[in-house]
């Protein structure tokens, strides 16, 4: 059983078991990466340029990145817009 999904990416259910929420494809993809404190984090139309751990509004760990995206359309899965963290 497939079913869309909306919520949180860290508590997102296996890519086999979800389609797009955007076109409905069962094709998704999930990358997941361990970064540490090694991560470098560019969002220049925000000001945000961070090395060092994922900001808390990206990633609930920032020991761990993790994306979601559909093969077939190339939307990334999840709540949009997140919040951009203010830059320190």
């Amino acid at each position: 059983m497939t079913t869309r999904f909306f919520g949180d990416i860290n508590t997102m259910p296996s890519p086999a078991n979800i389609i797009c929420q955007t076109c409905g494809s069962n094709k998704i993809v999930r990358v997941s990466g361990k970064v540490s404190d090694m991560c470098n984090f560019i969002c220049p139309n925000h000001g945000i340029d961070v090395e060092g751990w994922l900001p808390d509004a990206i990633s609930e760990n920032s020991d761990y990145i993790d994306i979601t995206y559909c093969s077939d359309c190339g939307q990334l899965q999840g709540n949009w817009p997140k919040e951009l963290p203010e830059e320190d």
